[in-house]
């Protein structure tokens, strides 16, 4: 019983571990594709964008994350 756990945990750690890269290409191709659009914000009248780099790959890691499932990536996991 004691190695079937131990499998157990091990295929739990690599699902974490797929989960975890599909979040970091995911989050790094939509960085990568903000570069290339440009959005008029409410506080500017010019069509470039005002977000610093960090916010923006913030919210590219959200939504990264948004798009798993729970089962790719539990709720308490995204908690961390």
């Amino acid at each position: 019983k004691l190695c079937h756990h131990t499998g157990n945990v091990n295929q739990q750690q690599q699902d974490y571990q797929l989960s975890l890269h599909v979040i970091h290409e995911l989050a790094r191709y939509l960085c990568e594709l903000s570069v290339c659009l440009t959005f008029p914000t409410a506080d500017s009248t010019s069509s470039t964008s005002t977000k610093r780099p960090s916010e923006i790959a913030y919210g590219s890691v959200l939504v990264a994350m948004e798009v798993l499932t729970p089962n790719a990536l539990p709720f308490e996991v995204r908690e961390e």
